[in-house]
């Protein structure tokens, strides 16, 4: 294959990644909270991807999707924890990771049949690392550092996770 064609195969390799599976991803990170959220409680739920000011909105019931340009990997789901009982914010906040480690293990697992074409092998491959590496950095209880764009100074998953049972 010509070094242009193999060059351009790359760039629009990782453009999907960016645009599709990191979005996606986080996606289904954020909906796994807010389906706890609308099981565990009668309170509403906001699902916000990217952090554009400019966002499209969407409500259906108790949930709110706020969706900006080009999102990657940024993503947050917002409630009103006051008066949940700390079990039910302990599965809140640990629904989303648990998504993310699903994902890894579905990526994992599609890498591992047998007589696949190698783009599926490769985005599958593709997946479980980068979901892996969304449930170990959302875990994690940490605040996150002021300079991560969208993220910056808030609580990871697992701080909260931790900080619901006090």
């Amino acid at each position: 294959m010509p070094p242009v064609t193999e060059g351009l195969l790359y760039l629009l390799w990782v453009a999907g990644l960016w645009f599709i599976v990191l979005p996606l991803m986080t996606l289904v990170h954020e909906l796994s909270h807010a389906l706890a959220v609308l099981v565990l409680t009668d309170h509403e739920v906001t699902v916000r991807l990217g952090n554009s000011d400019k966002q499209l909105k969407r409500r259906w019931n108790r949930l709110q999707f706020c969706i900006g340009w080009a999102t990657g990997f940024i993503g947050t789901f917002h409630y009103a924890d006051e008066g949940v009982a700390p079990y039910r914010n302990l599965a809140i906040h640990l629904a989303g990771p648990l998504a993310s480690l699903l994902l890894a293990l579905l990526g994992w697992g599609i890498t591992s049949l047998r007589e696949i074409p190698l783009w599926l092998a490769r985005a599958g491959n593709a997946m479980a690392i980068a979901a892996c590496i969304q449930f170990l950095i959302t875990i994690l209880p940490m605040r996150y550092p002021r300079w991560l764009p969208g993220y910056g100074g808030k609580s990871s998953d697992g701080w909260r996770a931790l900080h619901s049972l006090h």
